[in-house]
């Protein structure tokens, strides 16, 4: 975020201030250009970049024995296959399992700009509810939802797209069934059908693209989750677009996520097959990965490991907080702690303030400093500012207070997107656990479904939800 210098002008905060982890509506917790991501097909590749091997003819796989390491990949112009061990929770067990996936495409294996048109249907699709596996579009409305040039280029690319998903087969044992909680074994094709005026001079002609049928059950699922298509589409290649999919779906259950370089790049982004060289692949997926650091997303490291090449990705989600990297209880104590408050006594002004004053005024600190105003005393700044006037704290700049607001709203999405992803036992037990802390007339009318205590409910759903990632995290810290 931007800083500027900032004048701690006491002030009441104004009255249309969102207050942490208030309950959202379902337009803001969708946004207005989010679009709707499958979470079996965020592991399923489907697209390749391109390569000299494969242009000349020659296949591609890694160069170890099969088995030797934790994963093996295989690649020719029509075909990809990957197998790889890991280990997964089924049914509340935890168990090692080694899974597979095959493509196939009679047309030959996409590009990696495949996946652009996948979240394209995708997110067409999930705004009928999926109520029909025929999906009625255009191809003007394709092309602008992915920000492609409406060119005969970009047209003729997004016909060959569409005409390799329906020569497209795939079959895996990993993909995730929500409801029996187990992996499953599905082999199907991507599109049964399609239809379309191709005429030049008629982009906006109707098409018709028809999910296959087992398609269209896996998709119907309803694992999913949310994407920012905004987000995704202005980035500015296919591969950090393949990385932002893949940790958008692994940072719903927790802020950090990490794999061996090596793995990571073959497996997940298919580059560079069978490198065994970590620091060249540091150095060419480094700038792919500053991106979603620049455009506050997520920030990334390399730490030495026990893998099979010895190095590791390490990616940490980011939630536009300066004082947090995400507003849990312990990281706002802790917070206050590092400008010098003793420890019981920042419980203390958690407890009788509250997570969203102390939070708004660490924010506040950091935006002075940051915009060069020098603070002799951190400590007694921070407590001024957060009892002023009994809990109304310092006023904050608008431009701020505009940042503020836009975290608090990533915030609350990531928070909904997590509890949306995990099972109905987990959600039931999560929801279990608040309702008993619940003061007793609080509980009284959320059986009235009284709106002030759902806000009060989804909040300190909210608060449970981003403790338990605190303590996950601690390990790693």
């Amino acid at each position: 975020m931007a800083r500027r210098s900032a004048d701690p002008t006491p002030e009441t905060k104004p009255d249309d201030q969102l207050t942490l982890f208030d309950v959202i509506d379902q337009d803001l917790a969708r946004g207005p250009v989010e679009g709707y991501d499958d979470m079996n097909l965020v592991d399923l590749v489907l697209g390749i970049p391109r390569t000299r091997a494969l242009k000349s003819g020659e296949g591609i796989r890694t160069p170890w024995e099969k088995g030797e390491r934790q994963f093996d990949i295989e690649i020719t112009e029509t075909s990809y296959r990957a197998e790889w061990e890991g280990v997964v929770t089924e049914k509340g067990k935890t168990v090692r399992k080694r899974f597979y996936r095959s493509v196939v495409c009679a047309n030959g294996i996409p590009e990696h700009h495949v996946n652009d048109v996948m979240v394209a249907l995708l997110s067409l699709s999930e705004d009928t509810g999926f109520s029909d596996r025929i999906l009625r579009t255009t191809r003007y409305e394709l092309l602008t939802l992915m920000g492609w040039p409406t060119t005969k280029h970009y047209y003729d690319r997004l016909e060959h797209v569409i005409d390799q998903l329906q020569t497209m087969t795939i079959e895996t044992n990993a993909l995730w069934n929500p409801e029996t909680q187990t992996h499953w074994k599905f082999a199907f094709n991507v599109l049964d059908s399609h239809a379309m005026d191709p005429s030049e001079d008629n982009p906006v002609g109707e098409t018709y693209v028809a999910w296959a049928p087992t398609m269209f059950q896996l998709i119907s699922l309803t694992y999913g989750k949310t994407l920012s298509t905004q987000f995704y589409y202005a980035l500015p290649n296919d591969t950090v677009k393949l990385a932002y999919r893949w940790l958008d779906k692994r940072f719903l259950q927790g802020s950090t996520v990490e794999m061996d370089v090596v793995e990571f790049a073959n497996r997940i982004l298919n580059y560079r097959i069978g490198s065994e060289h970590p620091s060249q692949i540091i150095s060419k997926l480094g700038p792919h990965f500053d991106t979603l650091a620049d455009r506050g997303y997520c920030t990334w490291e390399v730490r030495p490991s026990k893998t099979a090449s010895g190095k590791k990705f390490v990616f940490t989600r980011t939630l536009r907080f300066q004082c947090v990297l995400y507003p849990s209880r312990q990281a706002i104590v802790s917070a206050l702690v590092g400008l010098g408050v003793e420890p019981a006594e920042a419980e203390t002004l958690v407890r009788e303030y509250g997570w969203n004053l102390v939070v708004r005024q660490l924010e506040h600190y950091h935006w002075a400093v940051a915009g060069g105003k020098e603070i002799k005393s951190p400590r007694s700044w921070i407590k001024s500012a957060i009892r002023y006037r009994s809990g109304e704290g310092y006023r904050l700049p608008p431009a701020l207070e505009a940042e503020i607001a836009e975290a608090y709203r990533e915030t609350e999405r990531w928070c909904t997107e997590i509890y949306r992803s995990l099972p109905d036992d987990e959600q039931a037990e999560i929801n279990g656990t608040v309702h008993a802390a619940l003061p007793p007339t609080v509980r009284v009318a959320l059986a009235e479904d009284d709106a002030e205590a759902r806000r009060t409910f989804v909040r300190e759903r909210n608060r449970l939800l981003l403790d338990r990632l605190n303590r996950r995290a601690e390990p790693d810290s």
